[in-house]
């Protein structure tokens, strides 16, 4: 993977991360901020339904003195039981509020007496979780009870008697996890959004960034492979940063001196080339002028054998070695001769013996 996408895929994550994160706690903000809303709304009409109770039963007083409470509690059942009115201002609470579904007003045994169900009267007031409980619940909790659960929270609301341990009427507001749902997802959906306007914003500026970053870093390259090439480098770009002016700076100075070394090594080069083309030419001079002795000495050896041998047969040793130096002498004249070609090498056996004789003949009249 290049520096620049490397650049670009850790700005752009470090963006996704960072939207994710703030995109997380504002959506945390607005559903506690919903759920408060809701529940303190549930909470108003549930204490707005009690106080209704209250004035419909203190403007009815049906019990004589001296009545026995379980009678009392008789009456009052039946007042709310049977009161239209109170069934009517339950349904026009009901229809200004989006997120209430159902008010029910029940008795101590949570038989409901009036509900805006009405297919629920007579039945019993089921225990639902309360608002509060999910408002206590952590975020990603409360947040998946909203978008996966389709069940209704309460609010409750126990009217009673003062001295009396048994509540005379219980009153419950329903709140839909649906409609919750339903008030969350425009901000979640604009949230979405937003996040994803800035990711894209990010990875558009993320990409001239690093453009803008890199681009000293390409300069050098290119200054790197004009030294590498043997041409003149420029000076450096003032639009850099001065870390890589100073860089380039040195690199400038170094291609000139690797441009004038690979000039002082061309010349020398060509120097050394023209020496040793003298050095050929000379060695072949002397090389023929050393053979052609040598080639007359040979010659005469021979004469000389052909006089000497027949009176002195003792020196037929002596003229041998004479002739294996004269060959001796022939061979180095050919190695000088063989300098300008290409020298092939051949491998044989030796006797070393024999070798050890002919040095120790050579040796002998020194010795």
């Amino acid at each position: 993977m290049s520096l620049k996408l490397r650049l670009l895929v850790t700005m752009v994550a470090l963006v996704v991360v960072t939207s994710v994160v703030l995109s997380a706690m504002h959506l945390n903000a607005v559903t506690a901020t919903w759920l408060a809303h809701f529940h303190e709304r549930s909470m108003t009409t549930a204490q707005f339904v009690k106080y209704w109770v209250m004035h419909r039963v203190e403007d009815n007083p049906i019990s004589p003195a001296g009545q026995s409470m379980t009678a009392i509690r008789a009456a009052w059942r039946e007042s709310i039981a049977s009161d239209e009115e109170f069934s009517m201002m339950m349904a026009g609470l009901l229809s200004q509020t989006r997120s209430i579904v159902e008010i029910s007003v029940a008795d101590e045994d949570s038989r409901i007496l009036a509900s805006t169900n009405r297919v629920r009267v007579g039945a019993y007031m089921p225990q639902k979780l309360t608002l509060r409980d999910l408002l206590e619940l952590g975020p990603l909790d409360r947040m998946l009870a909203i978008l996966r659960s389709g069940i209704d929270y309460e609010s409750r609301v126990d009217l009673g008697v003062q001295g009396e341990p048994i509540p005379v009427f219980r009153i419950q507001v329903l709140v839909s996890s649906v409609l919750l749902r339903e008030a969350l997802l425009p901000s979640i959906g604009s949230t979405a959004l937003a996040s994803l306007a800035a990711v894209l914003i990010a990875a558009v500026l993320a990409y001239f960034v690093a453009r803008i970053s890199l681009r000293p870093l390409e300069l050098i390259s290119e200054t790197i492979d004009n030294i590498s090439k043997g041409q003149a480098v420029g000076q450096p770009h003032v639009s850099s940063a001065s870390e890589y002016q100073a860089v380039e700076l040195k690199l400038r100075l170094l291609g000139e001196q690797f441009r004038g070394a690979r000039e002082g090594a061309t010349e020398l080069r060509g120097s050394m080339e023209r020496r040793l083309a003298a050095i050929n030419k000379l060695t072949g001079g002397v090389a023929h002028e050393i053979k052609n002795p040598l080639n007359s000495i040979a010659l005469r050896l021979e004469l000389l054998k052909n006089r000497v041998l027949p009176e002195m047969p003792e020196a037929k040793d002596e003229l041998a070695v004479i002739a294996e130096e004269i060959n001796r002498l022939d061979r180095v004249v050919r190695t000088f001769l063989d300098f300008t070609r290409p020298v092939e090498i051949e491998t044989a056996e030796v006797q070393l013996g024999a070798l050890m004789d002919e040095t120790l003949q050579v040796l002998t009249p020194e010795a």
